[in-house]
């Protein structure tokens, strides 16, 4: 029983050793097919090969857009920015300002007084 086990086994191997080596010269190619493409496989690869070119071009284009629009967007933000702290400034000045003022106002109350008497001069002009 064993040499024949032996037989059939390197019977099968042979046989699986012959079909790798008949499909060897195929395998340059992915799907084990012709070796060489024919014109309209050339044709549609050509085909496909410029859509992808294209579609990459596109993408830089597009990306050079979106590029430029958020460039943009953060310039906006950027005044945006300077114009709300230029409008606290001006906030924190008018403020002091008003504080000032009001720091005055609440004082002048009470440093009032009466107004200087005048002073009628009697000269050699206007008397007896």
């Amino acid at each position: 029983m064993s040499i024949k086990a032996a037989i059939l086994s390197g019977v099968a191997a042979a046989t699986i050793g012959t079909a790798a080596l008949a499909q060897s010269g195929y395998d340059n190619r992915y799907g084990n097919g012709p070796q060489e493409s024919t014109p309209a496989e050339m044709q549609q690869t050509g085909q496909l090969n410029q859509q992808q070119s294209n579609a990459a071009v596109s993408d830089q284009v597009t990306q050079a857009q979106y590029h430029a629009q958020y460039q943009d967007q953060q310039q906006q933000y950027t005044d945006q920015i300077q114009h709300y702290q230029a409008q606290q400034d001006r906030y924190r000045y008018d403020l002091d300002r008003y504080n000032a003022n009001l720091a005055a106002y609440g004082l002048a109350r009470y440093y009032w007084g009466y107004p200087a008497p005048y002073v009628y001069s009697y000269g050699d002009d206007y008397g007896p």
